[in-house]
């Protein structure tokens, strides 16, 4: 029989979803780790190298990467228009 994970958690008396739990769990430790970052490469203290690439790789982290989303209906409309163009040359 295969465990199957609860989709919701108790916290503080609270039932909430798994998910966001965890989400916001990590977008909180991140902001923590780029606000040490920040504030040790200001003071000067330690290995300004370490500070500088914890700090860039937790930014990479949080950014989304970025996507072209080209909807059908769209690229259709894209098209048409081009012909329309070349039909009144």
């Amino acid at each position: 029989m295969l465990f199957k994970e609860k989709d919701y958690w108790k916290c503080c008396g609270i039932e909430m979803q798994r998910g966001q739990v965890v989400y916001f769990s990590q977008i909180f430790l991140i902001y923590i780790i780029i606000l040490t970052c920040i504030v040790n490469l200001s003071l000067g203290n330690g290995d300004s190298n370490l500070w500088t690439a914890l700090l860039s790789s937790c930014i990479g982290y949080i950014l989304p990467s970025p996507k072209i989303k080209i909807t059908k209906n769209k690229k259709n409309d894209d098209s048409n228009a081009s012909n329309s163009i070349i039909g009144s040359i």
